[in-house]
């Protein structure tokens, strides 16, 4: 097992592989996370001088080569090209079979690192900016085809520039026009639409709305708003605030308790966080229709971009901690998390 010292010491001279940059032309300044699908690491380019991230490929098996969720996210990030889409740059490898990187624009934050260090980080009016932002990237992969299918705030991304950055297209893929068949096994538990929790394969663009739907109610009360501890405990919330189906229709269970879980939210944005949460999928709203819903003309307006508050990076170098099992795949609970978690187990 080589250590990351290792990785990025000098390496001797050796032939690029195609077009593929050396892991040679960068600096390691520290490693700022580690997720499902490898770490990732603050580096500064040593021919531009340019501070970008690079995202380690993890290779369970050395022989089986690269894995396809990293595959599919190089091809579907190649083709992308929106303000609010995380910039994939190039393909980095090293010397050994092992070392390849995907290098990406570097962001100051994650939105979930912003939440958990700043007790009230945004006012409503910079969360209208937020979300629309985040449908207009949502809007912009769904006409082309493509569906996230993890949708969280840790994947997304916050430039001291006021930009949103939609990011960690690991689990995403392109659809076809008929909704079919796809694996259940998809979407952070906190973020899972109940129709995947209820078994459905076949599901398309609406699981991504739900995604939204969940960080526009985490942001406006701070708290995750489905912290689930099992995919039953999940449902259980689910339906605690959204009200339970019964067998001939999906919609209109739910406002009463919705209006008093955000009795700040005027009208028209209950109206928009109810369609993003819509039990039934057929009833979602799409991310085009939400970009023209009325909440967003409405005072306070959202806050223009070059308004946007800036904060200290939340970046910070990533330290290892001891990791249990558990079915939620998020990392170590926050202490804001852990808050939630509490509120919802004596509901």
């Amino acid at each position: 097992m080589h250590s990351v010292e290792e990785q990025f010491s000098t390496l001797p001279p050796r032939l690029q592989l195609g077009t593929c940059r050396s892991l040679r032309d960068f600096q390691q300044i520290a490693q700022i996370g580690e997720g499902t699908y490898g770490r990732v690491y603050k580096t500064k380019d040593k021919q531009s001088g340019k501070i970008v991230a690079l995202k380690q490929v993890k290779l369970e098996q050395e022989m089986c080569g690269i894995p396809s969720t990293s595959l599919r996210e190089i091809m579907i990030l190649k083709s992308l090209n929106h303000p609010n889409i995380v910039k994939m740059n190039d393909v980095i490898v090293g010397d050994r079979a092992t070392d390849i990187f995907i290098e990406f624009e570097y962001c100051e934050h994650a939105l979930s690192g912003i939440l958990d260090q700043l007790y009230h980080p945004f006012t409503e009016s910079e969360i209208k900016q937020l979300m629309l932002q985040l449908l207009s990237a949502l809007d912009y992969i769904h006409s082309r085809w493509i569906i996230h299918r993890d949708l969280k705030l840790s994947n997304l991304l916050y430039t001291n520039d006021g930009n949103l950055k939609l990011a960690d297209f690991g689990m995403a893929r392109k659809f076809e026009s008929r909704v079919r068949d796809y694996s259940p096994r998809v979407v952070t538990l906190w973020f899972r639409p109940p129709e995947i929790l209820l078994g459905s394969r076949n599901y398309s663009t609406p699981v991504d709305i739900w995604g939204a739907g969940c960080i526009f109610g985490e942001l406006l009360q701070r708290l995750p708003l489905f912290p689930g501890q099992s995919e039953f405990n999940q449902l259980d919330l689910i339906f605690q605030l959204l009200g339970t189906p019964n067998n001939t229709s999906w919609p209109d269970f739910f406002r009463h308790t919705l209006s008093e879980r955000f009795r700040h939210l005027s009208p028209n944005g209950l109206d928009l966080l109810s369609q993003l949460l819509s039990l039934d999928p057929s009833q979602r709203m799409t991310a085009h229709d939400a970009l023209h819903h009325p909440y967003f003309q409405e005072n306070p307006l959202p806050t223009p971009l070059d308004q946007m508050p800036k904060y200290p990076s939340t970046n910070i170098p990533y330290r290892p901690t001891h990791k249990t099992e558990n079915q939620t795949g998020l990392p170590p609970p926050s202490q804001r998390v852990l808050e939630a978690i509490s509120k919802s187990t004596k509901q």
